[in-house]
């Protein structure tokens, strides 16, 4: 064994320590999330039905402030109302 490494050794469990505690509910929460998967599937889609709602307010907006309608729904076929 070096000296360096002597040296650097104590440092980089010092490191690995903080770096642990610091995680450490994160990790926790993500092997909660990972052991129910039916939990994490409702979680992620309440996030994007959460999404959903403000990117349609949003656009609305977008729309609105550019002017344009919002077109009737048979136009995106390619037929006009």
């Amino acid at each position: 064994i070096s000296l360096r490494s002597l040296i650097l050794a104590d440092p980089k469990q010092k490191l690995f320590e903080a770096l642990e505690r610091n995680f450490e509910k994160p990790t926790a929460r993500y092997n909660e999330l990972m052991s129910d998967r039916k939990k994490l599937d409702d979680i992620l889609e309440a996030g994007a039905e959460r999404a959903r709602k403000v990117t349609r307010e949003t656009l609305s907006k977008v729309r609105e402030a550019i002017g344009l309608r919002r077109l009737p729904q048979d136009s995106a076929l390619g037929k006009v109302a």
